[in-house]
């Protein structure tokens, strides 16, 4: 179990508890309309912490799919993971929006679908700082790239970088709406 599963959990918890110790005092106290408007109150900030722990965990997730589906040349599954309008700059080859473009433009960049016998491609998004937007539709991550790529017998090599990129809610699932590598 994740840490921030954990946390989710454990505020979940409080609330009830909250909720159970709460309601019959303020019950006596108010009718059923303002009672219920005054748990909902109490209840929206903790909820809102609550959706910002899973942003900050499903935008992580989103960001190491995206390096595992780059080092396997899995474009189709690389491609899925940009919004609808999504924008794709790699190695300054050109902007490409749009997952139809994004997916066209991935073979020509990378080779065929699909992992290479002999080929070693670890492309680690390390140390993200992920700012989700007040209103949980948005958010900006900036991570280090840590690459080790190779062929055996024939090349290899290191690199490193800083991604800055913004991601967008669409659908209830967080994609690339700008990756910019």
């Amino acid at each position: 179990m994740s840490t921030a599963s954990h946390l989710i959990g454990r505020i979940a918890g409080a609330l009830v508890a909250l909720l159970l110790a709460a309601a019959p005092a303020m019950a006596a106290d108010q009718d059923a309309a303002k009672t219920i408007a005054a748990l909902k109150a109490r209840i929206a900030a903790p909820r809102l912490r609550i959706e910002r722990i899973r942003a900050y965990d499903d935008i992580e997730n989103l960001d190491s799919a995206y390096g595992y589906y780059l080092d396997k040349n899995l474009w189709n599954q690389l491609a899925d993971l940009f919004a609808k309008d999504g924008s794709l700059e790699l190695a300054q080859r050109g902007v490409y929006i749009g997952q139809d473009h994004i997916r066209a433009f991935l073979p020509a960049f990378g080779g065929p679908e699909g992992p290479k016998v002999n080929r070693l491609g670890n492309h680690l998004n390390l140390q993200p700082v992920i700012h989700v937007s007040p209103d949980g539709k948005t958010a900006k991550v900036r991570a280090r790239l840590l690459q080790m790529m190779g062929e055996a017998g024939r090349s290899a090599g290191w690199g490193a970088a800083v991604y800055e990129n913004e991601m967008v809610k669409e659908d209830g699932v967080w994609k690339y709406k700008l990756d910019h590598a």
